[in-house]
């Protein structure tokens, strides 16, 4: 496990959607299915997993993944980009 982000606004209308898809569905594996999408959507993070082949490989992607998290996340609390 690599990185955990803070989702917003999109998250919340993602949930919106699967709420009125959820109550239109009658096949139970379907809305346990819903409900866990919900539950990820709202708890507000996202997990990237990161592999390679070799070792030396996980680490380089590894440290390219956590330059690009910290590179998103202070662009995001700079406000230099919004979340649509």
């Amino acid at each position: 496990m690599i990185e955990v982000i803070k989702v917003t606004s999109t998250s919340f209308s993602q949930c919106e959607i699967l709420k009125k898809e959820l109550d239109a569905t009658d096949d139970l594996r379907e809305c346990d299915k819903i409900q866990e999408r919900i539950t990820s959507l709202a708890s507000g993070v996202g997990v990237l997993n990161v592999g390679a082949p070799t070792e030396v490989e996980m680490i380089e992607n590894t440290l390219m993944e956590d330059d690009h998290s910290f590179s998103r996340y202070t662009a995001l609390n700079k406000s230099y980009i919004q979340i649509s």
